[in-house]
């Protein structure tokens, strides 16, 4: 049985004796500015919570941020200020993530990068099934990583894809001097039905 660990249900502040800040405030703003931004009293963001928000006689409160980043405020009930903290998020991305590969020499990037270096045509709505036309997500995977200007991979899990149009094809080239550049081959290949393991001869040929 896998198990986790439980977040905090609830946020409790402290006075600077580390009793209950009973009755504190804790005011919400934009990051970085004095403007009200409002935060939640639960998951579904449905009620907005008072701002400033009026602690318990446990120095507790529910707070639930919205997407945007916050600037906190907490003060004691007799508008003490004890701190500010800025730059608050209640969300992450992979984009937020490090990765950093096994081996002298690895480069720090980040999860986000990483995953982006292969990508699924699944991710743009292929089926791969025969009957559904996968022209369009197939080109658009193909689309992004020929935007993304870095090169990569195009995964195609096993199925039978059906293509209606011709696909244009930007492939990486990896150059002696470091360097990767993109030179543009159009794939001319028309058919009712083309199965993974075909389309990646194809590429593959084109590639030489």
């Amino acid at each position: 049985m896998t198990t986790y660990l439980t977040p905090s249900p609830k946020m409790q502040f402290f006075d600077a004796n580390g009793n209950p800040l009973a009755g504190g405030k804790l005011y919400t703003y934009v990051s970085g500015t004095s403007t009200p931004l409002t935060s939640y009293t639960d998951y579904t963001g449905n009620t907005a919570n008072t701002n400033p928000i009026i602690l318990d006689s446990r120095g507790e409160a529910d707070l639930w941020l919205g997407t945007d980043t916050y600037r906190l405020v907490l003060e004691t009930a007799a508008n003490v200020l004890i701190w500010t903290v800025d730059g608050v998020s209640g969300s992450f991305s992979a984009a937020d993530i490090s990765y950093l590969a096994a081996g002298a020499g690895a480069v720090l990037t980040t999860v986000q990068a990483k995953l982006r270096q292969t990508v699924s045509v699944q991710d743009f709505g292929a089926v791969g099934d025969g009957t559904t036309d996968d022209t369009l997500a197939i080109q658009a995977a193909i689309d992004a990583l020929s935007q993304a200007g870095v090169g990569g991979t195009v995964l195609l899990p096993a199925g039978t894809y059906k293509i209606t149009e011709n696909l244009d094809i930007t492939l990486p080239i990896r150059t002696r001097q470091d360097a990767s550049q993109s030179k543009a081959r159009a794939l001319t290949y028309r058919t009712s039905t083309i199965t993974a393991q075909t389309l990646l001869r194809l590429l593959a040929a084109l590639s030489q």
